[in-house]
């Protein structure tokens, strides 16, 4: 599956109409402003911790991915005439998961977006892609208090394993 051309259409559960695309070096922007409209909250379920901004070596590693082992989607509207980003996925091969090929698989949705389907939309774009790659598993490290992605986990995989360690969730679900 060529992801870097990868580039499709959804419609939400309110009915807008949304891109679904593969995330380019030229996202640079548009992702530095989808995260400055994140919450504290929303940073710190993606980041595992607050931060303020992201860097200039933070954004070239989350935009200029090799779309093979670590592939990355955004979810993109029209604000104003212009391309938004109001949703991002990823996930990157890790090694084999209990023999099993598997990849750690990440998103965040801009907080004026959340519950409209982006997170699920997100996570169904990018486990059509993994399984085309052989990829068995998703796995996600989480606070515990991120019940949002645990969700998504029990929802749209199959055999969800969650492992609790103090405030941190290791969770697991076969994709395949």
């Amino acid at each position: 599956m060529k992801v870097l051309n990868y580039k499709t259409e959804s419609i939400l559960k309110d009915g807008e109409r949304v891109t679904i695309r593969a995330i380019t070096g030229d996202d640079k922007k548009r992702l530095l402003d989808g995260f400055r409209r994140l919450s504290p909250q929303s940073i710190k379920f993606r980041f595992l911790g607050l931060k303020k901004d992201l860097t200039n070596s933070e954004l070239i590693y989350l935009t200029e991915v090799d779309q093979d082992k670590h592939v990355a989607l955004v979810v993109t509207h029209l604000e104003d005439n212009k391309e938004v980003i109001i949703g991002v996925g990823r996930f990157i091969e890790v090694d084999s998961y209990n023999g099993v090929k598997s990849a750690e698989i990440a998103l965040a949705v801009v907080d004026e977006h959340q519950n409209r389907g982006i997170g699920s939309t997100l996570f169904e774009h990018l486990k059509k892609i993994a399984i085309k790659k052989g990829i068995k598993r998703f796995l996600a490290h989480v606070l515990s208090d991120n019940c949002r992605m645990c969700e998504l986990f029990k929802h749209h995989g199959k055999n969800y394993v969650c492992l609790r360690d103090h405030d941190m969730v290791r969770i697991s679900c076969d994709i395949s």
